[in-house]
């Protein structure tokens, strides 16, 4: 059950209210007991505040329904949903590197604001990046996200979590929508399918260079595949691509290439159940803007986009993928377009050498503080997790 301040001002005040009521009452020759008519009054007031909550609890629900339909499905809502309502606050979990970080930029305004003054040689102009934290930090980092006063784990079922602050427009803003798997119950195609997606990812690494370049990863690797934002040319990862690799595997590259329309339609249908909603609206996006999705071999056409194997069914153009515990700083892309607030994130347990789903009985084990700093801390392998989140899209594997 989730509590709210409303509430328990409300109860608050009808208590001291009752309170002040009867201390306030006239002795009438029976003692401490209020008269009949007062008992009424606090009776009445009972009765009108419990009617007040149920209609707020009525007008809530509505309200986040609506949120849900608009934005992120309006399939049919599973059984079983808990819907939590959290304040969002900022937490800076390195505030030594946020120091530091604000220290420099200060000194380069100031240094700035001295060449232009009094001339001299110019300053250099690459960005101001954060240093990755020290060890020490990230365990002083994980012990706050692992304390239960703070944070709040979810590990099982399905989740939707919204701000409690409404928006200026009285809207309710949905934070996640997190749905838990059991990956021992899953059909059979859908594991066929899950290790075809893994294997797919897998085979991406032969041709993509992970992206190590400072600033952009703190610890652990990742990849992506897809179009660049700034969708000048084909690229299979922009400047992360291993273009040696492509020259010596083109029969393998031009089959990889093939498979990813497959891999866009397992990852369709993986989020359609719990994002219709987004995935279409993204899909109409790219329609409109003829964005290429992630698969598509060459920028085409709308006409010619529209015959593309599983177009209707693409939903980005790109994906990025993670291993070995990647985390980086936070941050916001200017180039993200507001109308698109959400994006996917799927989390699989996945042997590295084989490129398929592990399992407990296969020797796989997934301890807690192995996952570092990530957002699902999962407890136990055999966990499928899909979410939304205002991000960039996704499609993380969670420990190699």
């Amino acid at each position: 059950m989730t509590f709210y301040p409303e509430d328990e001002n409300d109860s608050s005040s009808d208590s001291n209210t009752s309170s002040s009521e009867s201390s306030g009452t006239e002795d009438n020759g029976q003692g401490d007991f209020p008269s009949a008519e007062d008992q009424k009054k606090v009776a009445h007031k009972i009765t009108a505040n419990k009617q007040r909550n149920k209609n707020w609890s009525k007008k809530r629900r509505v309200t986040e329904q609506k949120a849900i339909e608009e934005h992120v499905t309006n399939l049919p809502p599973e059984s079983g949903t808990a819907t939590f309502h959290m304040k969002v606050s900022k937490l800076d979990l390195f505030p030594q590197i946020t120091a530091e970080t604000k220290k420099r930029k200060l000194q380069r305004k100031a240094a700035k604001a001295h060449q232009k003054k009094n001339g001299g040689p110019k300053l250099a102009k690459d960005p101001i990046i954060a240093r990755p934290p020290t060890n020490d930090e990230i365990a002083s980092a994980r012990l706050i996200v692992k304390d239960r006063s703070q944070f709040r784990l979810f590990d099982h079922g399905h989740v939707r979590i919204f701000d409690k602050k409404l928006t200026k427009e009285k809207k309710k803003q949905i934070i996640a929508d997190i749905t838990f798997t059991d990956l021992n119950t899953i059909s059979a195609q859908k594991r066929e399918n899950l290790d075809f997606l893994l294997k797919f990812l897998e085979t991406s690494k032969k041709f993509v260079n992970h992206v190590g370049s400072k600033g952009r990863s703190c610890g652990g690797y990742m990849w992506a595949i897809g179009w660049r934002k700034s969708m000048t040319r084909l690229e299979i990862v922009g400047r992360y691509v291993n273009r040696e690799a492509i020259k010596k595997n083109q029969a393998e590259f031009r089959k990889h290439i093939h498979d990813s329309f497959k891999a866009s339609e397992i990852l369709w249908e993986l989020f359609f159940k719990i994002g219709n909603v987004a995935l279409e609206a993204n899909h109409q996006f790219m329609t409109e803007h003829h964005l290429p999705c992630f698969a598509a071999p060459e920028l085409q056409t709308q006409t010619e986009a529209s015959s593309l194997p599983n177009s209707k069914k693409s939903f980005s153009t790109n994906l990025t993928f993670t291993s070995n515990g990647f985390f980086n700083h936070p941050h916001k892309d200017d180039r993200d377009d507001e109308r698109l607030p959400f994006a996917f994130l799927l989390s699989l347990p996945s042997f590295k050498s084989e490129g398929k789903l592990a399992f407990d009985s296969d020797g796989y084990d997934v301890k807690e503080d192995s996952i570092n700093m990530e957002p699902s801390n999962l407890k136990k392998p055999e966990i499928l997790l899909e979410w939304g989140c205002r991000y960039k899209l996704l499609g993380k594997q969670q420990t190699f």
